[in-house]
């Protein structure tokens, strides 16, 4: 199999540090000024050792085609594979290189070309790939509303292997899509447009939804779980309350007294002051002066209760919280009924903090109503 490797080495810089994307070199300065840290090159690394691992003679069934330096190149040396640079680009690099390089490779002609990075990586590799070319996404920024995009990247490396030893996939058109600029305020709505199409290996089990907004029949049910919520957050006064992102919980903010951060993470203390927007530093502060309590949604469709669009929880916050005692999770049964039977995910980035969150989890769907629902790690 000839694969090709394409790696956004600044997605996800942005978003452990309350930016909402990594797009361009303003924002990723400012990402960088906040101590913000790219996560392209890792998730490709996870990716390459779960697609190698417990099969000592892989190497000789793939040949990869791939960028120059941190594109692509540093990462398969690493892992010793056989592969050909078909070209470079100045560092830092720009979206203008992704959809370049991407030209290059489908060209040259590779039977899946993966690419690391978010949203905006999509649009730059939908720019440049050869039509009918056969993509998959490894999923590493902060924009996360394409269906072209493998659930963690130890799902694409299964995936990879299923393709290789012959499991049968469909090959389906997903939908790129990102904010529209023109349409979207961040505190009031989020808009998304579809920018085009691209080929994509399907399997529900490895590859993500394309996230959807909900129905106005909702409307109530949410409204429900805020009332309930909002009359017995007393039992919580004690702690600090964290509030992440998200409609259902921007609502639950507007019902405690502030326009909050649609897209972020907003904190309540004790004295009933407010904390907007808040980065992953302060809920690791405020984690270490006391307890906290978090309030999460998760989202339509792709089921992501972690890892998408809330990287401000980072492991090393979570991996201090319990989730019983220190979360309450929120969701109409609607919405989980999108999931189609599927797990709620998590994708901290470790895997064994992943699997720690593994189970039945308790969520809130109504005025005191809760079903529990699975969790899984994949």
């Amino acid at each position: 199999m000839k694969i090709g490797l394409v790696i956004n080495p600044q997605s996800g810089v942005g978003g452990s540090v309350a930016l909402k994307g990594s797009d361009g070199a303003e924002l990723q300065e400012l990402a960088k000024r906040r101590d913000g840290e790219p996560r392209g090159v890792k998730r490709a690394q996870a990716f390459l050792e779960r697609l190698f691992l417990r099969i000592d003679d892989l190497n000789k069934e793939l040949s990869w085609k791939t960028w120059g330096d941190e594109m692509g190149e540093i990462v398969l040396k690493s892992h010793q594979v056989v592969f050909e640079v078909l070209g470079r680009s100045e560092s830092p690099t720009v979206g203008a290189d992704t959809s370049e390089a991407c030209s290059v490779i489908s060209r040259a002609g590779v039977d899946i070309l993966i690419f690391v990075g978010g949203d905006g990586t999509a649009r730059d590799v939908l720019e440049g790939v050869c039509p009918g070319t056969l993509v998959l996404g490894i999923p590493s920024g902060v924009k996360m509303h394409s269906g072209v995009f493998a659930i963690t990247p130890d799902a694409a490396a299964d995936l990879i292997r299923d393709l290789l030893f012959g499991e049968p996939i469909r090959k389906v058109e997903k939908e790129v899509r990102d904010y529209d600029s023109q349409k979207s305020d961040e505190n009031q709505s989020v808009i998304t447009k579809c920018f085009g199409e691209m080929w994509v290996p399907d399997s529900t089990s490895h590859v993500q939804q394309t996230k959807v907004p909900g129905s106005q029949d909702e409307a109530l049910l949410t409204e429900e779980i805020i009332a309930y919520i909002f009359d017995n957050i007393s039992q919580h006064r004690e702690k600090a309350i964290v509030i992440g992102p998200g409609r259902t919980c921007l609502l639950l903010k507007e019902r405690l007294g502030v326009a909050g951060t649609l897209l972020g993470f907003d904190v309540m203390l004790q004295d009933e002051q407010w904390l907007l927007d808040v980065p992953f530093s302060v809920l690791k502060e405020l984690q270490n002066k006391g307890a906290i309590h978090i309030f999460l949604s998760f989202s339509r469709a792709q089921g992501f209760l972690l890892g998408r669009g809330n990287q401000q929880l980072s492991a090393e916050v979570l991996s201090e919280l319990s989730w019983a005692d220190d979360f309450t999770f929120l969701g109409t049964l609607p919405k989980l009924k999108s999931l189609e039977g599927r797990p709620l995910r998590v994708d901290t980035g470790s895997r064994d903090l992943d699997r720690s969150f593994e189970g039945l989890v308790e969520i809130s769907c109504g005025y005191d109503e809760r079903v529990v629902y699975q969790v899984s790690a994949v």
